[in-house]
């Protein structure tokens, strides 16, 4: 009941939240357009009613500048002369209705252009030569009054071919508002300027009609000169002819502000402006209207959308709350059913009643379905269990022969990597004598090429004897012919000084004492000759040893480095074999460590089998509580 409840909640909530975002985004909307159309209502408003405004002005204007262009050119104003009166040295009541002749014409036309154009505030003529009339009369107030210094005059006469517009200014009266000057010069009819003709344009008839301008209930227009003078400001007439930038509040704000909408604040209410710049004149218009005013119809239309939204959103709550209902009664007469299936220990024979064709009768119906293939996985698993246990009790005796196997073979692998071990310590100890037989033979290779080269060297050096001896055989045997010639010569020498007698005796002597002298060189040349020859036999002997020596100590190296090749087959075949054996050690370690994770395993295994037995029964167990029927 609660999550069926919850569930109708949730419909509630759920599609609530959504309407109410709908209604809410939608007032928003609403509300946001509605501003925005009176802000722009409020835009378009005032520029068309400024621009008509300003477009009769510019009319008016217009006319005046007409007028005075037209009354330059009458007979009148062109007669002026200076029989006109002049107030140069006096003010007083005038009286132009009396004077001259020319005076009382040009009085008559311009009180009859007076009388006939009431926005007229006056009309008046200055003459090079000081004279004045003016239209309507007055009186001059001071002691003299000369229109030549007047500005309106002043600037007529720089630019005389067009009427110029002096600044405007208040009316003396105070009363009459604000007064717009034109002037334009008169001329001769030769062309020679006579003076200038002033009309001066009074406001109030334009006062009138932008007092008229409404914005709202309390909005209203304010007109700003080019020089930035307030020249009519309904709300209060103080402020004209002062500056627009001088005075406080929101009036600054205006003053600073560009053409278009803009906020402002007068006494801490908020207003909209609007500013508009005449593009024929310059000066500056500015329609106000305050804030809450120009929103009246928007907040009033958001009242409306908040009141139609709350009223939909509440319609929408009660269909959602009536639908809910459709939905979640079913659903707990569903949940009921279901309940007592859950709580009949078990009982897959039970079904739900179909009593409809809806989305609830469906779900009644495939639950039916789901709960009868539930009966059948149920029985199958029953009968699955009871093959399971038996075949976990197989698996558990068979995993018990294994683990008592593969313990002996664990032992048997260990015995044999002991033996491998010892095999492999022998194989290397082998190895390492054969390296030490390899470096003595290999060293004997060495010695033995030492001594053969020694023996060459021997042998030619014996060579060298031999051929050095023969050659010292030769030389002596030349000194023993040197001798045996020496010895005839001696001879020859003694038979001589035999003949001379006395007189050769001495020489005789001399010649006996070289005679023996060559006698005993003779013999010992002999001597030396058989000593060398008998040297010279036993180093050619010594050679012939020497050379067999040689030969010998050849041989002796061939068999020493086919020694030596020999223990390095040894030593590298001894090599091989202890790589191998140590390979087949570690595979043997390798073996046996896999042997011991084996039998780890089947000790695994094994209390698997037995757990998987435990949990057969429990299964076929649980699998008894549920009644297939």
């Amino acid at each position: 009941m609660k999550i069926n409840t919850s569930v109708g909640l949730k419909i509630c909530f759920g599609f609530g939240a959504a309407l109410a975002l709908s209604v809410a985004a939608l007032t928003a909307i609403g509300v946001m357009n509605a501003r925005r159309q009176a802000t722009e209502s409020f835009e378009q408003s005032s520029h068309a009613r400024i621009s008509q405004a300003d477009e009769s002005l510019e009319i008016a204007f217009r006319e005046v500048e007409q007028n005075l262009a037209y009354l330059v050119q009458t007979p009148e104003l062109r007669a002026a002369d200076e029989t006109l009166t002049s107030y140069l040295t006096h003010g007083g009541q005038m009286t132009p209705d009396k004077n001259g002749v020319v005076e009382q014409n040009i009085f008559a036309l311009l009180k009859h252009f007076g009388d006939t154009h009431p926005n007229m505030r006056y009309l008046d003529i200055g003459t090079r030569f000081g004279g004045y009339v003016q239209w309507p009369i007055e009186s001059l107030n001071g002691e003299h009054y000369d229109p030549r210094e007047r500005p309106w005059y002043k600037l007529a006469i720089t630019d005389p071919e067009r009427v110029v517009r002096p600044a405007p200014y208040l009316s003396a009266a105070g009363s009459g508002g604000a007064i717009i000057p034109f002037a334009r010069v008169v001329k001769a009819s030769n062309g020679d300027t006579l003076g200038v003709l002033e009309g001066d344009l009074s406001l109030e008839g334009f006062a009138h009609l932008t007092s008229s301008i409404k914005f709202g209930d309390t909005g209203y227009l304010i007109v700003v000169d080019n020089n930035g003078k307030v020249l009519i400001d309904p709300r209060d007439k103080s402020h004209e002819f002062k500056d627009l930038s001088g005075l406080d509040g929101g009036y600054r704000q205006l003053a600073s502000a560009p053409d278009g909408r803009v906020d402002v604040t007068f006494d801490k209410q908020a207003w909209q402006a609007f500013a508009y710049t005449s593009p024929k004149n310059g000066w500056r218009y500015y329609a106000l209207e305050p804030q809450a005013e120009m929103m009246a119809a928007a907040n009033h239309l958001a009242v409306i959308f908040a009141l139609t939204g709350l009223l939909v959103l509440g319609i929408g709550l009660l269909i959602t709350v009536v639908i809910s209902r459709r939905i979640t009664v079913p659903l707990r007469t569903l949940a009921g059913s279901m309940h007592e299936i859950a709580d009949g220990d078990g009982d897959l024979s039970r079904r739900l009643p179909v009593a409809s064709n809806d989305e609830v009768g469906l779900l009644a119906g495939r639950f039916n379905v789901f709960v009868q293939k539930l009966h059948d996985v149920i029985a199958s698993v029953a009968s699955t269990s009871k093959h399971f246990e038996l075949a976990a009790s197989e698996v558990s005796a068979g995993n018990a022969d294994l683990s008592a196997r593969t313990e002996q073979q664990a032992a048997s692998i260990q015995q044999t990597a002991a033996t491998m071990e010892q095999l492999s310590a022998t194989v290397r100890e082998a190895a390492d004598r054969a390296k030490q037989a390899n470096a003595i033979a290999t060293d004997a290779v060495e010695t033995a090429v030492q001594g053969d080269v020694a023996v060459a060297d021997a042998a030619k050096t014996m060579e060298t004897a031999v051929s050095q001896s023969e050659h010292i055989i030769g030389i002596v045997g030349m000194i023993e012919a040197i001798a045996f010639q020496t010895n005839i010569l001696a001879l020859n020498a003694a038979v001589e000084s035999a003949r001379a007698g006395e007189s050769g005796r001495g020489f005789a002597v001399v010649a006996a004492e070289v005679r023996n002298l060559a006698q005993r060189s003779t013999t010992s040349a002999k001597e030396i000759k058989d000593l060398l020859e008998t040297s010279v036999s036993n180093v050619r002997t010594g050679a012939s040893q020497i050379a067999l020596a040689g030969r010998t100590i050849t041989d002796l190296n061939a068999a020493v480095a086919n020694v030596a090749a020999i223990t390095t087959e040894i030593a590298a075949a001894a090599g091989e074999q202890a790589k191998a054996i140590e390979e087949v050690n570690s595979a043997v370690a390798s073996m046996d460590q896999t042997t011991q994770q084996n039998a780890a395993l089947v000790e695994q295994i094994a209390a698997a089998s037995d757990s998987l037995k435990s949990q057969g029964k429990e299964l076929l167990a649980t699998v008894g509580l549920f009644r297939l029927g």
